[in-house]
């Protein structure tokens, strides 16, 4: 499960122009409301500074029928969007979408 949310979040986040952190926070929102598990997002000044040019984001996922909560980290980065990786990550959204037909 955790896998498959933070593709989810990862491949919603790839092409996030606006990096303020209530942007970020809706976007990780909206997937995890599909899923039915309790959640907190952190994405303030608590786990960015301002001299970076990248977006921190802690998830902390609770799924419904478990007692241990599943912490996973993120970092938002600009050159993360280029051309190149967007084509990576395409082919490699392809290649495991070939092996799940099997």
């Amino acid at each position: 499960m955790i896998t498959q949310i933070r593709r989810e979040i990862e491949d919603s986040l790839e092409n996030i122009c606006d990096f303020d952190y209530e942007s970020v926070k809706s976007n990780v929102s909206f997937i995890l409301n599909k899923y039915n598990a309790d959640y907190e997002i952190i994405c303030d000044e608590t786990n960015n500074t301002p001299y970076h040019n990248n977006i921190n984001v802690d998830v902390y996922i609770k799924p419904k029928s478990s007692t241990q909560t599943i912490v996973t980290n993120m970092i938002i980065e600009p050159d993360r969007r280029s051309a190149e990786i967007r084509k990576l990550r395409a082919e490699r959204k392809e290649k495991l979408n070939k092996l799940s037909e099997l």
